[in-house]
Protein backbone atom coordinates (compact mmCIF):
# COMPACT_ATOMS: atom_id res chain seq x y z
CA UNK A 1 0.00 0.00 0.00
CA UNK A 2 1.36 3.62 -0.81
CA UNK A 3 2.83 4.92 2.60
CA UNK A 4 2.22 8.61 3.14
CA UNK A 5 5.07 8.85 5.74
CA UNK A 6 7.97 8.55 3.07
CA UNK A 7 8.08 11.77 2.06
CA UNK A 8 5.42 12.17 -0.63
CA UNK A 9 3.64 15.00 -0.08
CA UNK A 10 6.76 16.70 0.88
CA UNK A 11 6.57 18.77 -2.45
CA UNK A 12 2.93 19.78 -1.10
CA UNK A 13 4.84 21.22 2.21
CA UNK A 14 7.39 22.84 -0.27
CA UNK A 15 4.54 24.94 -1.72
CA UNK A 16 3.18 26.17 1.59
CA UNK A 17 6.52 27.25 2.90
CA UNK A 18 6.63 29.06 -0.17
CA UNK A 19 3.84 31.10 -0.38
CA UNK A 20 4.11 32.09 3.14
CA UNK A 21 7.69 33.32 2.35
CA UNK A 22 5.99 36.11 -0.11
CA UNK A 23 4.85 39.17 0.54
CA UNK A 24 1.20 38.60 0.62
CA UNK A 25 0.57 34.98 -0.07
CA UNK A 26 -2.44 34.67 -2.47
CA UNK A 27 -3.11 31.37 -2.23
CA UNK A 28 -3.11 31.33 1.43
CA UNK A 29 -6.50 33.92 0.74
CA UNK A 30 -8.28 30.71 -1.35
CA UNK A 31 -11.77 30.57 0.33
CA UNK A 32 -11.25 26.52 0.68
CA UNK A 33 -8.29 26.77 2.83
CA UNK A 34 -9.57 29.90 5.41
CA UNK A 35 -12.72 27.72 5.45
CA UNK A 36 -10.98 24.43 6.23
CA UNK A 37 -8.82 26.80 9.02
CA UNK A 38 -12.12 27.65 10.55
CA UNK A 39 -12.82 24.09 11.59
CA UNK A 40 -9.89 23.14 12.23
CA UNK A 41 -10.14 22.90 15.62
CA UNK A 42 -13.51 20.83 15.17
CA UNK A 43 -11.18 18.34 13.03
CA UNK A 44 -8.57 18.46 15.68
CA UNK A 45 -11.17 17.68 18.62
CA UNK A 46 -13.60 15.25 15.97
CA UNK A 47 -11.00 12.88 14.37
CA UNK A 48 -10.48 10.19 17.02
CA UNK A 49 -14.14 10.30 18.48
CA UNK A 50 -15.25 10.05 14.95
CA UNK A 51 -12.96 7.79 13.70
CA UNK A 52 -14.19 5.03 16.16
CA UNK A 53 -17.76 5.50 15.70
CA UNK A 54 -16.69 5.10 12.16
CA UNK A 55 -15.01 1.74 12.76
CA UNK A 56 -17.57 0.24 14.78
CA UNK A 57 -20.33 1.50 11.53
CA UNK A 58 -18.05 -0.47 9.06
CA UNK A 59 -18.37 -3.53 11.29
CA UNK A 60 -21.56 -3.30 9.98
CA UNK A 61 -21.56 -1.94 6.33
CA UNK A 62 -18.48 -3.62 5.56
CA UNK A 63 -17.05 -0.84 3.66
CA UNK A 64 -13.60 -1.67 2.20
CA UNK A 65 -10.87 0.24 4.07
CA UNK A 66 -9.05 1.08 0.69
CA UNK A 67 -10.00 4.62 -0.42
CA UNK A 68 -13.95 4.23 0.01
CA UNK A 69 -13.75 4.09 3.95
CA UNK A 70 -11.29 6.86 3.75
CA UNK A 71 -13.66 8.82 1.74
CA UNK A 72 -16.55 8.58 3.89
CA UNK A 73 -14.70 9.16 6.99
CA UNK A 74 -13.35 12.47 5.60
CA UNK A 75 -16.48 13.49 4.48
CA UNK A 76 -18.43 12.73 8.09
CA UNK A 77 -15.33 14.36 9.80
CA UNK A 78 -15.57 17.58 7.45
CA UNK A 79 -19.48 17.68 8.12
CA UNK A 80 -19.04 16.95 11.97
CA UNK A 81 -16.64 19.80 12.19
CA UNK A 82 -18.25 22.26 10.38
CA UNK A 83 -21.77 21.85 12.34
CA UNK A 84 -19.61 22.29 15.62
CA UNK A 85 -18.06 25.41 13.60
CA UNK A 86 -21.59 27.22 13.37
CA UNK A 87 -23.58 25.64 15.95
CA UNK A 88 -20.98 25.43 18.77
CA UNK A 89 -17.56 27.30 18.46
CA UNK A 90 -19.30 30.74 17.13
CA UNK A 91 -22.08 31.08 19.37
CA UNK A 92 -19.88 30.40 22.65
CA UNK A 93 -17.42 33.00 20.84
CA UNK A 94 -19.73 35.87 20.63
CA UNK A 95 -21.17 34.93 23.75
CA UNK A 96 -17.50 35.12 25.64
CA UNK A 97 -16.88 38.10 23.54
CA UNK A 98 -20.13 39.63 24.39
CA UNK A 99 -19.85 39.11 28.40
CA UNK A 100 -16.10 39.63 29.18
CA UNK A 101 -14.66 42.40 30.25
CA UNK A 102 -16.56 45.21 32.78
CA UNK A 103 -19.69 46.04 32.47
CA UNK A 104 -20.93 49.93 32.98
CA UNK A 105 -23.53 50.47 34.80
Amino acid sequence: PLSLHNGLLAPVFVFFMIALAQNEPKVLKWSPLIFLGEISYGIYLLQEPLHKYMVRLNDYLQLPYNGVFFYAYLAVLLVASTLSYYFIETPLRKKINGTSGTRSV
